[in-house]
């Protein structure tokens, strides 16, 4: 039997799962724009997904266990209005700095950097998302999320301290030599050459 073009979105709808952001973008290869756009709303209407901003939503869902809603991570929204405006995006040096192990300051706002337009979105009643533009562009081109994290981090860490070693070392071991090589030469820290010593010590040169 043939499946009609507003099950075909529906069906596309589910496969993401409940909690999870996507634009109606992303569904224009399963059909028309137009019809995309007439099945979302309905959808909407009927309350069985939920509206993040224009053009950007998400399944509702409900933790059983914990008795509260599930939503997309700050994350998850950030990064999927970025790819629906073809845009780029990476998290700022407090965060970069936490998720290292560098420090353990309690990360505050959910801000990321991006080569658009800056601005601020409210996703809840005391949540927001912040978007910081940068002139930076390098720090888009990493090929390695790890990499990436560790130039953010510059300055929150000395190379030459032996914790920060340490800490490098258990980074660093996991990224592979083509990698790391690429995203060397793309770093634009002043403790490159240090971290290119750490890195050859650990697989060799």
């Amino acid at each position: 039997m043939k499946i009609s073009e507003r099950q075909k979105i529906i069906n596309a709808v589910k496969k993401y799962g409940v909690g999870k952001a996507y634009s109606i973008k992303e569904l224009y290869n399963v059909s028309s724009p137009e019809n995309v756009r007439k099945t979302i709303q309905e959808l909407h209407k009927s309350d069985k997904i939920c509206k993040i901003m224009d053009g950007v939503y998400y399944t509702k869902g409900w933790d059983e266990i914990l008795d509260i809603p599930i939503i997309p991570s700050a994350e998850n929204i950030a990064r999927t209005i970025a790819n629906s405006r073809g845009q780029h995006i990476c998290r700022e040096k407090c965060y970069a700095s936490n998720v290292l192990g560098f420090t353990d300051q309690i990360m505050g706002n959910n801000i990321f950097l991006t080569d658009g337009t800056s601005r601020i979105l409210k996703t809840g009643k005391n949540t927001k998302i912040t978007f910081k533009h940068t002139n930076k562009a390098y720090l888009f081109k990493f090929c390695s999320e790890v990499m990436q994290l560790l130039e953010l981090a510059n300055g929150e860490f000395d190379a030459k301290r032996a914790s920060d070693r340490e800490i490098l070392k258990h980074i660093l071991k996991g990224i592979e030599k083509k990698t790391f090589e690429a995203d060397i030469k793309n770093s634009h820290s002043n403790q490159k050459e240090e971290i290119k010593n750490i890195y050859y010590e650990i697989h060799g040169a």
